[in-house]
């Protein structure tokens, strides 16, 4: 009824229900990327030229550039200098 929609509509408001719905869709996004990437790849190993030019421009584009990975995040806040 009307309480569950409006209680529906107050938890989409919340900042980290939105975060969390921002975080999937960009997720989802890259996935469907990296799928389009791989089929391009295929069709650029077997010959396609048009394919292989996208896959060069798509590999200096930021999406690999802007990647970030758990173990970059370890590293960067690790000092080598002995104290």
């Amino acid at each position: 009824g009307l309480e569950r929609e409006e209680a529906l509509t107050r938890y989409l408001e919340r900042d980290d229900v939105k975060y969390a719905i921002s975080y999937v869709v960009k997720i989802q996004r890259d996935i469907n990327l990296v799928k389009v990437y791989q089929a391009m790849l295929k069709k650029a190993l077997d010959g396609d030229v048009n394919s292989a030019n996208w896959i060069v421009k798509f590999s200096e584009s930021s999406f690999f550039n802007n990647k970030r990975s758990e173990i970059d995040n370890i590293l960067e806040g690790l000092s080598l200098d002995e104290e």
